[in-house]
């Protein structure tokens, strides 16, 4: 296991949920079926990427002094967590109240997921010591990854999923973005001597996910599934790699 895992995990599973709102604060979110759903989801991915974050400090006091420092990269990202969260948690209190989702709530949570995908892609930037994080690649990876993330996610809560012609575009677009954050990351990790498999095997999981984007017009269920699984293995594989130092 890479020494690194709790900020796999974090980067992964926060950068899910992150990138889920940050796609549904342009689009429609379904009415019907039950509406707790979505935050309920996110707030468990963000705990346990919250965990994950705080073990990877070691201890709580260490928590305390980097929160003590919210202008450092992982300073930026536990409060960018912490607003997300708390965002989420109100979509969370007005759905179980009214039924159904709050549209403003819905893109305030969205803009502050974005925000924490861009204090993940900071965090990585401001490394000194380790050439392959330190650059502007990693905002990359972070920002258009976790947007990518989010489609599998957002599908399942948007109005038609896939055959929602403008989901379907927003979707094809984001998963566009993390196939070029993936081979932007293969040519500085190749250019360092490192190896790239990783990357390119991420990049072409992504791609298939792209293709079956567009073709799943009529939303199918297995197509649905299908790129859910493409797009979290495959940049699953690519943080995996990532972290391997």
């Amino acid at each position: 296991m890479i020494s690194e895992f709790p900020l796999f995990l974090f980067t992964l599973l926060g950068g899910m949920s992150a990138g889920t709102y940050a796609l549904l604060a342009v689009l429609k979110r379904r009415e019907d079926g039950d509406a707790v759903i979505l935050p309920v989801v996110a707030l468990i991915l963000l705990v346990i990427s919250g965990f994950a974050l705080f073990g990877h400090l070691g201890r709580p006091a260490g928590a305390l002094q980097v929160m003590g420092h919210p202008t450092t990269g992982i300073g930026f990202e536990g409060y960018g967590s912490l607003l997300f969260g708390l965002f989420v948690l109100i979509d969370l209190i007005i759905c179980a109240a009214k039924k159904k989702p709050n549209h403003v709530v819905t893109v305030l949570a969205g803009i502050f997921g974005l925000i924490l995908l861009v204090a993940m892609g900071y965090a990585y930037y401001e490394v000194m010591g380790i050439e392959q994080w330190g650059n502007a690649a990693s905002f990359a990876m972070f920002i258009f990854g976790g947007l990518a993330l989010g489609v599998p996610l957002a599908a399942f809560f948007v109005e038609e999923g896939y055959g929602n012609s403008r989901f379907r575009l927003v979707a094809a677009l984001a998963i566009a973005l993390g196939v070029i954050a993936l081979l932007i990351e293969n040519g500085v990790f190749g250019g360092l001597g490192l190896s790239t498999n990783a990357f390119m095997i991420g990049a072409v999981l992504l791609a298939i996910a792209f293709v079956l984007v567009l073709v799943n017009r009529k939303n199918a269920v297995w197509i649905t599934w299908l790129i859910f699984v493409l797009v979290v293995v495959g940049m699953a594989i690519a943080r995996y790699s990532f972290y391997m130092i």
